[in-house]
């Protein structure tokens, strides 16, 4: 099959990864995958599987460009592609638009998050013909938008394997040395856009209730900080003030986040809202204890508290009981580590991902799913 996704995203988070392994994946089975991207993407050097030609730059500046929606449409009929798969709510429209200029082509949707689309999309994406959640709770939230026919669930998924004690301890020694991590501290991780919704401020609010249980480092991961959204410095504000302040680490960005996590000793994730949260399933299967708000993803992903700790609430006192019981109860945490290990491994890869999404495909150009 040829296929067009769509992404208009500038910086990478976990639905900029979800799209690039859900690519590799299909280009890996055998598809011919093409992707459009903004001019000022900062991400495209992770498409370097893809050949150069594949790649289309395109300014999606709002949901009805018409420009780009020509444009678009010109590059599916010169390929002569068979489905465009829009990733953003923004992108949606300049799907549906392109799949009404191309009259053969099929138009797939992901949605990510559980933000309600709004009235007026019910009536525009009417050509959509499949909408993929990648959680039941995302599914539920598109109802009323979509006929429940189109929307299929499909989880995301990782590719990486769980690692051996002694790789574990490999990767953890460097990191924690590359880090500056000493041996008795405490290293605490947040991975995320630095944003209200992703709720690193409960993060630092939570760590200064703890009491110090011991030397704690709180390395929080993620860019942000634009003119719109000043959120980075209200959480530099904070760590200032904080008692913790010789202990909260900002960084922009880390190369390899799988590698990143071996160096945790636990990886919170305050969300005060979660359709799933990619980094949450790459720290269970490299066995990474996770203490988790009790978001929608969380609880999805941590079977309800089985596979990891989950606070009874969204504030700082919650968070940090739920941390402290992580830090004290050795058992505990150890049991549900292997636990998130297991789960993470046999329900959510990257391969029953891509397969699925593979099916929806070829359902939709009528061919056989084998």
């Amino acid at each position: 099959m040829r296929v067009l996704h769509i992404s208009s995203a500038k910086t990478f988070g976990g639905g900029e990864k979800h799209l690039v392994d859900l690519c590799r994946g299909l280009t890996e089975n055998g598809h011919q995958i093409f992707i459009a991207l903004r001019p000022t993407c900062e991400w495209k050097e992770q498409l370097s599987f893809l050949p150069a030609e594949n790649i289309f730059t395109v300014s999606i500046r709002n949901s009805f460009g018409l420009l780009s929606s020509k444009k678009l449409a010109a590059f599916v009929k010169a390929n002569d592609i068979e489905i465009i798969h829009a990733h953003l709510g923004r992108d949606y429209i300049t799907a549906a638009i392109v799949a009404r200029l191309v009259g053969s082509l099929r138009c797939v949707l992901t949605r990510h998050v559980l933000f309600q689309l709004k009235p007026f999309n019910r009536f525009i994406l009417t050509n959509v013909e499949r909408v993929i959640a990648v959680s039941e709770d995302v599914r539920l939230s598109l109802a009323g938008v979509f006929e429940s026919r189109k929307v299929i669930v499909i989880n995301n998924g990782s590719g990486s394997l769980p690692k051996s004690d002694d790789e574990r301890h490999r990767l953890r020694q460097i990191v924690r040395s590359r880090l500056g991590i000493m041996g008795d501290e405490i290293a605490i991780g947040v991975v995320g856009t630095l944003s209200e919704i992703k709720g690193q401020d409960l993060a630092i609010a939570a760590i200064e209730k703890l009491g110090r249980p011991g030397p704690i480092k709180l390395f929080l991961v993620g860019k942000g900080g634009t003119s719109k959204d000043p959120f980075a410095t209200t959480l530099k504000d904070m760590a200032q003030s904080s008692s913790c302040v010789e202990d909260v680490v900002f960084i922009d960005h880390v190369e390899d986040v799988e590698e990143f996590l071996c160096g945790l000793d636990i990886l919170l994730s305050p969300s005060r809202s979660e359709s799933f949260g990619l980094v949450v399933l790459e720290a269970m299967l490299v066995g990474v204890p996770v203490v988790a708000t009790p978001s929608r993803g969380a609880a999805l992903l941590l079977d309800r508290g089985e596979c990891g700790f989950i606070s009874d609430g969204f504030e700082p006192e919650s968070l940090a009981n739920s941390l402290r019981r992580c830090l004290e109860d050795i058992r505990l945490r150890d049991e549900k580590r292997g636990k998130a290990v297991k789960r993470a491994a046999e329900m959510f890869t990257l391969r029953k991902m891509v397969e699925k999404t593979e099916g929806v495909y070829l359902e939709l150009v009528g061919r056989n799913v084998s």
